[in-house]
């Protein structure tokens, strides 16, 4: 049955209690279905005044490695001889049973806990990673003793590929030595080595600089490479204090200079001196994630002079992508700025129209367009830039502002009635006017055959999963089924930026997002203020009333002939 149903069965016979004993018992010891036995199992260990224990030993007692399993889980959860459960499969000989062990050694803490994983880690076969990750769950908090336990047993743990599994994972200062003895270990491959240097992250040690620099000064071919890493793996403090190492941090970022690493290397090492080469970086190219990077590092680092040198130079090229850099940024100082530019009789026209078309792609940007506007403070020959910019806002209330000064009439939901498959029938449809709605519409968030670009779902075949129907349900009501992994998010930062995009990544230390027109941003999460997931779709509300019923009925013809190949 389904879930709901067992549910119901499990309580009425929770409630029942010793009534129903006879029949599950019968089921636990002679039913041939494990299922049905595994059920039956954790209702009697679950029933009060049971005697749970004589349960698990029966469990742990079975043939059948599945059943030895719950014994293991029912004994941890509530919380019935775990060490002596454990002691008795420690040396079991399937090793999801022994993973099982493991992963309830997780917290578990007693006099047995490290003699119990070090025999289980000592049965890691190098190759199996799920097995290598159920000991490092059940060492969490507990490595230092675990690990002390496990060299008592292994005595050179450098030797074998299981062992040198076991000091990567391990998250404790003892690992460190051995780190970097599997780090500095010319006779393999530096990119076997990488996971070595990038576990020194997860430890920390009063002799892993040490180590690291002892490393650096053992280079003595200089390799590049190998620097890099080891320059990763070090602190501030070491750097700063190490000659050697200040050096090789040049070279490294040298042979890295315009790449995210580069910008991440000087922003951990506070680079002040690196701030011509960021200023470069950040003119190169605007829609690059490393140009938005290096803004940041290059605010960050050296402040708003190096920005203000270029405005008021008289490069319109440099100008030009500055500006767009700072409005995808979008940051409340950044918007300012570029506030500051628009306002000022300084600067010229085509200067301040950049301003205008950057200032458009954040929403605290957006805010404040609207704001020009009502101010009256703008000069007429920007207003219509201004109004440009905003028009294709995804804010409904936005655009029908914008609209108020480009001399086009609005269309309010109660104006326009939502186009039905009999209002589109009567019309002779065009797959290839259908397109070109297509690229005026629709080509920023979505791509159909390698035209537009990567945001939306990829409408290369979507005639073959959706009927015309589907596809225009989907079109005037964008919110009612948002595909997983394209739900939208609004984040912001801590210095004002205000971004809303899709997340394609994220880890613990980063986000990065892609926005409408294939642009994408990387974020440090320490810098985020808030994340806030979007009840609506990222695609623009009511987009159906900017079509006529023939271009519709357009673009659903040429929608629904983009079939798989």
């Amino acid at each position: 049955p389904n879930l709901s149903v067992r549910y119901h069965a499990y309580n009425v016979l929770q409630q029942m209690g010793n009534k129903a004993t006879d029949a599950l018992e019968k089921s636990w010891k002679t039913s041939p279905n494990s299922h049905f036995r595994s059920r039956a199992f954790w209702c009697l260990v679950n029933t009060p005044s049971s005697n749970a224990k004589k349960y698990i030993q029966e469990a742990i007692a079975s043939t059948d490695p599945n059943i030895r399993i719950i014994g293991i889980r029912a004994a941890k959860q509530l919380g019935i001889a775990v060490a002596e459960t454990i002691s008795q499969l420690v040396n079991d000989s399937d090793a999801h049973v022994r993973r099982e062990c493991a992963l309830a050694l997780h917290h578990f803490k007693s006099a047995e806990s490290a003699k119990l994983w070090a025999a289980l880690a000592t049965q890691h076969d190098g190759k199996d990673r799920w097995y290598l990750e159920a000991l490092g769950i059940g060492a969490a908090e507990q490595w230092d003793s675990f690990f002390e336990a496990y060299l008592s047993i292994v005595k050179d743990p450098t030797k074998t590929a299981a062992s040198r599994d076991i000091v990567w994972r391990a998250r404790t200062p003892v690992a460190v030595p051995f780190l970097a003895i599997l780090a500095g270990d010319s006779t393999v491959s530096l990119k076997d080595r990488a996971r070595y240097f990038r576990a020194f992250d997860f430890n920390e040690s009063p002799t892993k600089s040490a180590l690291l620099l002892k490393m650096l000064d053992n280079n003595n071919q200089n390799d590049l490479a190998l620097n890099k890493m080891i320059i990763n793996a070090l602190d501030v403090s070491a750097i700063k204090n190490s000659l050697t190492a200040q050096k090789a941090l040049t070279e490294v970022l040298a042979s890295i200079y315009g790449t995210n690493q580069y910008v991440e290397l000087v922003n951990k090492y506070e680079l002040k001196s690196e701030c011509n080469n960021l200023l470069k970086l950040t003119l190169q190219q605007p829609y690059k994630v490393v140009s938005k990077n290096a803004a940041l590092s290059l605010l960050q680092l050296c402040g708003t002079q190096p920005i203000w040198n270029v405005i008021n130079s008289k490069d319109l090229a440099q100008q030009k992508n500055l500006v767009e850099v700072l409005g995808i940024i979008g940051s409340t100082e950044l918007v300012e700025m570029l506030q500051t530019i628009l306002l000022s009789e300084k600067y010229s026209l085509t200067l301040k129209k950049y301003c205008a078309t950057a200032m458009a792609k954040s929403k605290n940007g957006e805010a404040k367009i609207v704001l020009l506007l009502k101010s009256k403070k703008i000069e007429n020959s920007l207003k219509t830039d201004l109004a440009n910019s905003i028009i294709g806002s995804r804010n409904e209330a936005i655009r029908n502002e914008a609209a108020t000064y480009l001399s086009i009439k609005t269309i309010k939901a109660a104006d326009k009635n939502i186009p039905t498959p009999a209002s589109l029938a009567s019309f002779k449809t065009n797959a290839i006017a259908g397109k070109k709605v297509f690229t005026n519409y629709c080509i920023l968030c979505h791509q159909a055959n390698e035209i537009g670009y990567d945001f939306g779902p990829n409408l290369s075949e979507i005639g073959s999963k959706l009927p015309k129907l589907s596809l225009l349900d989907a079109i005037v009501h964008p919110s009612a089924g948002i595909g997983f992994g394209y739900e939208g998010w609004d984040l912001v930062t801590k210095d004002g930026g205000n971004f809303a995009g899709i997340i394609t990544s994220k880890t613990d230390q980063d986000i990065e997002m892609k926005f409408p027109g294939g642009g994408k941003l990387n974020f440090k999460t320490k810098n985020i203020k808030s994340l806030t997931q979007m009840k609506q779709s990222m695609m623009t509300e009511g987009l159906y009333k900017q079509m006529s019923l023939q271009d519709m009925a357009n673009l659903l013809e040429y929608l629904s002939g983009l079939k798989k190949k």
